[in-house]
């Protein structure tokens, strides 16, 4: 399904807060970004059975909630990014 995957930082949802705050309707956002989640294959964080992500497709990002989920694929929406590319650390 997925060629890379990453994990955002805090930044990334205090953005996405900023923006919410200021009246951006992030989820209205029309992009290639949607919120999803991956079935694990056993349990995981928090021993849950699946986890939420935000993908294009391409590129899987893993978030700790399904509410970051939506905020951060509506952030990455609005901002026009279409994929993601990695970086060194």
């Amino acid at each position: 399904m997925t060629s890379e995957t990453f994990v955002p930082t805090d930044v990334v949802y205090h953005l996405a807060e900023q923006a919410k705050s200021r009246g951006v309707e992030l989820r209205q956002a029309p992009g290639p970004w949607s919120a999803g989640k991956r079935q694990m294959t056993r349990p995981g964080r928090r021993s849950l059975h699946t986890v939420p992500i935000v993908t294009n497709e391409q590129t899987a990002v893993m978030v700790d909630t399904a509410e970051h989920a939506l905020d951060v694929a509506g952030l990455l929406n609005w901002c026009g990014l279409r994929e993601l590319e990695p970086v060194a650390a």
